[in-house]
């Protein structure tokens, strides 16, 4: 079969089930797979290296063309009730009932110290999360995913997205691949706008498929400049850095993957060998494994275990049923990984066990 006809065909097909570690319970999240609860609002902050599209709505609209700077702003999105979506889906009764763009990078960062202010109940500002989405997406897409991912898994955070000019397109992996290679210093410009001038306490990255490796190499930009001002380390400001299915040869994300424990709290591999679109990408790339979909044999042979401050989560098994869209998309749309995610980003889950991994 030709492989622009294969990737057709398996563009949509994932493989269920996935599985984690049980040792979270109900009590990080009342919510579950079969209890969304009333329709909800989230706030969504965004930055974009995207050109804003001549296509007329009533909130602004950004296409795949890239741009070269960085737009900012705010979507208010109302998240349907569990009478007109499944947990961890998207469905067309998504909106967004409020939109404002954000014109400067100072008023952005002012814009993120009053949310985590204003969101938290004990007076603690809350932390930021950034998402960092994959291929084949569109901008109001990745916003109504990062706001399932928020009111499904319950987590308390200012919620981030960086949404990067993809073509959103099944054919298009090239022309998107390249697009995260354009955007790496526009999201590392966004890491220093969010954990060096807004206040935030700190920072949590959650990134998946694609959106690994550009997260890595904005990082390593970020940590490089940073050395250059006189910081020597990210270590407080960045918290948690989910990587959740990369879409990344095996043997880059083990060279990357020393610098992302140097610059976060906690890193965590989130891996499915199931994962049909990895599958894919393997096979274009002669058969070399991705990070996210590489056998834990094919990890241990390049020295990629658990060790201090990071862990590798496998999504396997058939313990924890199926997940929404298929195993590429668990870490963002099942609700026991969702807890699994949600505990990562917890105070207390960092202070017992990664305090006590980092000291071994």
């Amino acid at each position: 079969m030709p492989i622009r006809l294969l990737i057709i065909c398996l563009f949509s097909l994932f493989t269920a089930g996935c599985v984690i570690s049980p040792e979270l319970g109900s009590r990080y999240c009342t919510k579950t797979a079969g209890n969304l609860g009333d329709p909800a609002i989230v706030e969504v902050y965004f930055a974009t290296d995207r050109e804003e599209s001549t296509e007329n709505g009533q909130y602004p609209k950004f296409g795949p063309n890239r741009a070269d700077k960085l737009s900012f702003g705010r979507l208010t999105i109302k998240l349907p009730g569990d009478n007109e979506r499944d947990f961890g889906s998207i469905s067309p009764a998504f909106s967004v009932v409020k939109a404002e763009q954000i014109n400067t990078a100072p008023a952005f960062s002012d814009a993120l110290h009053k949310a985590s202010i204003k969101y938290d109940a004990t007076g603690k500002p809350l932390p930021g999360m950034i998402f960092v989405h994959g291929y084949a997406e569109s901008f109001e897409r990745v916003a109504f995913r990062l706001a399932q991912i928020v009111h499904d898994g319950c987590l308390d955070v200012v919620p981030i997205v960086f949404s990067w000019p993809s073509r959103d397109g099944a054919l298009d992996y090239h022309y998107d691949l390249d697009s995260a290679s354009f955007s790496r210093p526009h999201l590392s410009r966004l890491f220093q706008i969010v954990t060096e001038e807004s206040g935030l306490d700190q920072t949590h990255i959650f990134a998946h498929s694609m959106g690994n490796w550009l997260t890595l190499e904005a990082l390593q930009a970020f940590r490089r400049d940073g050395k250059e001002s006189g910081a020597s380390s990210l270590r407080g400001q960045i918290g948690a850095l989910i990587l959740a299915s990369p879409d990344v040869d095996a043997d880059l994300f083990k060279e990357e993957l020393p610098m992302a424990m140097a610059a976060a709290d906690r890193v965590a591999l989130f891996v499915s060998q199931k994962d049909a679109l990895l599958q894919i990408s393997s096979a274009l790339a002669h058969g070399a494994p991705r990070a996210g979909n590489a056998s834990p044999e094919e990890l241990q042979n390049r020295r990629i275990f658990d060790n201090r401050n990071f862990t590798i989560v496998p999504m396997d098994g058939p313990e924890i049923g199926e997940c929404f869209d298929g195993s590429h998309r668990c870490a963002e749309t099942n609700a026991r990984v969702l807890k699994q995610i949600r505990a990562l980003l917890r105070t207390q889950y960092r202070s017992a066990r990664w305090r006590s991994a980092s000291k071994t």
